[in-house]
């Protein structure tokens, strides 16, 4: 869903209600964006096979780590190990500016060669 939004140039609803839910709710939440993950990666596992992405293996390895990473801090965020500002700094760097913003790209030329 956070990928489809994203292509579709929408407001991401799950990162909005992040920001809207109070802070018992926050957990929550956050707890969403991760559940998302795993149909995320799935969608965009499809879109690289439909592709023929020589790099799809190791990308859908690369979800799979981020992903895990993912669940590992809000685990520790629920257990209080955690402030939010470390599931941020996760999302911002890890997922966007490192995933979203360079391994993603990645394929883009794939997607443009082929007309999808």
């Amino acid at each position: 869903m956070i990928f489809s939004e994203l292509l579709a140039k929408q407001p991401c609803t799950s990162v909005a209600s992040l920001k809207k839910a109070k802070p018992s709710g926050r957990t929550q939440a956050q707890g969403l964006i991760f559940k998302e993950l795993p149909t995320d990666s799935a969608e965009e596992a499809k879109i690289l096979e439909a592709i023929s992405f020589p790099g799809r293996s190791q990308h859908v390895i690369e979800h799979a780590k981020l992903l895990s990473m993912g669940l590992e801090l809000l685990q520790e965020f629920k257990d209080s190990a955690l402030t939010m500002g470390y599931i941020f700094q996760f999302l911002a760097s890890e997922m966007v500016l490192q995933h979203m913003l360079t391994a993603d790209l990645e394929y883009f030329p794939f997607i443009i060669e082929d007309g999808v």
